[in-house]
């Protein structure tokens, strides 16, 4: 196998990119270091993996260490372990940020002790060099005693410094010495500006329940792309979410395991997050829903109920498959959406007999329904 740059395929091979390629090469080099090493167990081999790894102009978001070098990671005696350090996310506003440090760790699975000069280079979220300071090491050097000895520096992060620019950022250190070199990830995410949203699920007794499911999509500003499924079986659950709008589409089900039983849905299709925010979502204020149809005597085989929202970015829609709307409850919480944005639609489906069938639909914009059916033979 030859792994090239792209622009660089030689004729007669072919560059495939993705986990779907990358996984198998991978998999294939710790099969090779395990032959070599048949007493390594998983730990050391990805040590030797990551650490022997070449560098090149991307990220650890998109590279990791980066691309493996069998040939380098044979002959590795020095592994980082773990081998990347997170910072996890500072969060917003920044002013009071404080220095996190935290430990790059090396063991030495050798007969020799090991002497590495350390090194770093830091990147902000737009590809450039980090503020100078912003990821500092505790020492240049560090010696790792033979036999499976350890030895860390200290890797301390200041978001502070990062300005008005906020995102992950992330740094590489590298370890030479010894005759091989080995390279650590670090990370941390400086949060975006970000508030608090609190969801309180009340049941149909005005009790709060474990029996929901919730889900937030940002559509605009900075939350546009971003998806939280919030849950907590006390019914009380807080993320964070960047500022923006939002989606809010949750149901509460009367038993979860039986569906004939009740459900309500309850959204708020127009979400601004511009502030800590509570909204109690109470199923006691859903209303019930259903669509008749002239003959008494036809039988409900489905009904489908939905809505959409429409954005600059496209369209988002939900929607339920139900075997009739009994027992089925809706709630619009939040304000009215008067700017035409919001479509919603009742859909259902009868049958009588084995010839004939009934279908109507209900819908329109904000609730201003048009209805009909039509009788098919």
């Amino acid at each position: 196998l030859i792994a090239k740059e792209v622009g660089e395929t030689p004729a007669g091979y072919l560059t495939i990119s993705d986990t779907s390629m990358a996984t198998p090469h991978v998999a294939g080099a710790a099969a090779i270091l395990k032959q070599e090493h048949p007493d390594w167990g998983y730990a050391e081999l990805k040590g030797a993996l990551t650490g022997s790894t070449k560098g090149g102009k991307y990220t650890p978001f998109q590279q990791g260490s980066g691309r493996i070098q069998v040939d380098k990671a044979i002959k590795q005696t020095v592994i980082a372990d773990p081998v990347s350090v997170s910072f996890g996310t500072q969060l917003w506003p920044h002013t009071d940020d404080k220095p996190v440090t935290k430990q790059v760790t090396y063991r030495n699975l050798g007969t020799k002790d090991v002497t590495l000069k350390l090194s770093s280079t830091a990147t902000n979220p737009k590809g450039q060099a980090a503020p100078a300071g912003f990821f500092k090491l505790g020492a240049t050097t560090v010696t790792v005693p033979a036999n499976g000895g350890k030895a860390s520096v200290d890797l301390t992060v200041n978001t502070k410094l990062g300005g008005t620019l906020d995102g992950a950022y992330s740094a590489y250190v590298t370890a030479t010495g010894g005759g091989q070199t080995v390279r650590t990830a670090a990370a941390v995410q400086r949060e975006v500006e970000s508030y608090d949203v609190t969801l309180n699920v009340l049941d149909r007794d005005g009790k709060p329940t474990k029996n929901y499911g919730a889900d937030l999509t940002g559509i605009s500003g900075l939350a546009n792309g971003k998806w939280f499924t919030p849950y907590e079986e006390d019914g009380s659950v807080t993320v964070r979410a960047p500022k923006g709008a939002y989606i809010l589409n949750s149901a509460y089900f009367v038993d979860p395991e039986d569906g004939t039983k009740g459900a309500d849905w309850m959204v708020q299709p127009k979400l601004n997050v511009t502030k800590n925010t509570t909204i109690t979502l109470d199923a006691r204020k859903a209303k019930p829903v259903d669509i008749t149809v002239p003959d008494t005597a036809v039988k409900s085989e489905f009904a489908s109920p939905g809505f959409q929202v429409n954005t600059a970015n496209g369209g988002y829609g939900y929607g339920w498959f139900l075997d009739s709307y009994a027992g089925f409850r809706t709630a619009h919480f939040g304000p009215q959406v008067t700017d035409g944005s919001l479509i919603e639609q009742f859909d259902g489906h009868w049958s009588k007999g084995a010839t004939e069938q009934y279908d109507t639909v209900a819908g329109g914009k904000v609730r201003q329904f048009a209805t009909g059916y039509t009788k098919h033979s």
